[in-house]
């Protein structure tokens, strides 16, 4: 007589484990997937919009700093550079902010665009991108020349704001000397060359000051300033050649010898 084992299977345990692991594992593998997509939008975006703005720092120069920078023709651009590389789950690119400051060369850009979301898990979901950019437009290359490449092209100096060039960096009118009086002080008040003082038309304009207000003024020139920081006072000096003075005339003081 045989006696027969009988072996007890508990069949589908495993498999009850794995519907519950597996959907969290491909769920966790799809958005690592998906974030890896995002990241390569982006990086498609800005590469674009740094050479949409390189083009455009380009154009800025070759215009001599009278360019107006046209957000429609940004995102043209930059939707151009991309065109190859196209993405269904991303929208056009739209340039919102495009403007360079014509006194610091800065460009300031901005570009927005949306990405639709592949996993439908929760729904049609939309999300929104902006990548910006900023940095300083190339406006050439200044060299300081050898006196052979010189010539007989002399050097002089400029101030930003100034109308006049200068032959000596020592000359008075570059190295100003600022002092602090009242309003009622301005009438005994003189500058060098005897001019009468008289209130800026930047940092004074409209405004009602009273005889008790301290003003400041320079050894040289015709104004007094309610702000030392004033732009019309502020010295900002360049060397450059006397070829380049584009309709400055010389400074009466240091052209005769004096400083």
């Amino acid at each position: 007589m045989k006696i027969e084992k009988v072996k007890k299977r508990f069949c589908g345990s495993i498999t009850v484990e794995a519907s519950l692991v597996v959907p969290i594992f491909v769920l966790i593998v799809t958005g690592i997937l998906y974030l890896n997509q995002l990241l390569y939008c982006e990086e498609q975006v800005l590469c674009a919009l740094e050479q949409a703005a390189k083009e455009t720092s380009l154009e800025y120069t070759l215009v001599h700093k009278k360019l107006v920078v046209n957000p429609v023709f940004m995102s043209a651009k930059i939707n151009a550079a991309i065109s190859g590389r196209e993405n269904e789950n991303r929208s056009v690119v739209c340039v919102v902010r495009a403007k360079i400051d014509s006194e610091t060369d800065q460009m300031d850009f901005q570009a927005d665009y949306t990405v639709t979301s592949p996993i439908p898990l929760f729904g049609k979901n939309i999300f929104l991108f902006s990548e910006g950019y900023y940095g300083k437009a190339f406006t050439g290359v200044l060299t300081r020349m050898s006196q052979s490449e010189q010539g007989e092209d002399e050097m002089v100096y400029v101030t930003k704001t100034g109308s006049v060039y200068h032959r000596s960096i020592a000359c008075n009118h570059l190295k100003l000397s600022l002092r602090v009086v009242s309003i009622k002080e301005l009438e005994e008040k003189r500058s060098f060359d005897g001019s009468i003082y008289y209130p800026c038309e930047k940092c004074c304009g409209g405004k009602n000051l009273s005889a008790k207000q301290n003003v400041v003024i320079c050894n040289y020139g015709n104004r007094y300033h309610v702000e030392k920081s004033c732009q019309k006072i502020s010295r900002s000096i360049r060397e450059i050649p006397i070829s380049q003075v584009e309709g400055r005339t010389p400074c009466k003081t240091c052209a005769n010898g004096k400083e």
